[in-house]
């Protein structure tokens, strides 16, 4: 990705070296739109009284959406005043358990990442609203973190 499209993404100099980091790995990287933050699904979810599990629409890439199941979040939340610091929702994509979905939120930035098969997904916040969402290879990530994690491990040195 072009560094002139990154700083048009990110907010600061930390996120930039992140995303020109995680350049090595990732296949592509796009912007893409919340109808509802987790915060707000959250806050709703938990004004209602249901016994019935929590469920998320979540974006994905080339406008693909997938319904997370929420199994626990980090807080046990039982009302709406429990969310002043946000918190952490775990989960799967709904009809395969063996997905991994976590997003950690406040009442305006999220982050969070989905495993599904041979697929990860990556996202922060930008915007309300907007999220950056990145498809990570995950082969070409294990070949970088072993090429230059090992290295730095092998010279003492730490990256």
């Amino acid at each position: 990705m072009q560094l002139a499209v990154i700083d048009q993404l990110v907010h600061n100099d930390l996120e930039r070296n992140r995303v020109i980091e995680e350049n090595h790995w990732t296949s592509s990287r796009e912007l893409v739109y919340r109808k509802q933050s987790s915060y707000e699904f959250m806050k709703q979810a938990l004004s209602q009284d249901s016994a019935e599990p929590k469920e998320m629409i979540i974006p994905g890439p080339n406008g693909k959406e997938v319904t997370m199941v929420i199994v626990d979040d980090s807080e046990d939340y039982q009302d709406p005043t429990d969310l002043v610091d946000g918190g952490v929702i775990y989960g799967h994509v709904k009809g395969d358990e063996n997905s991994i979905v976590e997003i950690g939120f406040s009442e305006t930035r999220e982050v969070g990442f989905v495993i599904q098969g041979d697929e990860v997904w990556k996202y922060f916040a930008r915007e309300d609203g907007q999220i950056v969402l990145s498809v990570i290879n995950q082969a070409q990530r294990e070949e970088y973190d072993l090429t230059h994690n090992g290295e730095a491990y092998l010279h003492g040195h730490s990256h």
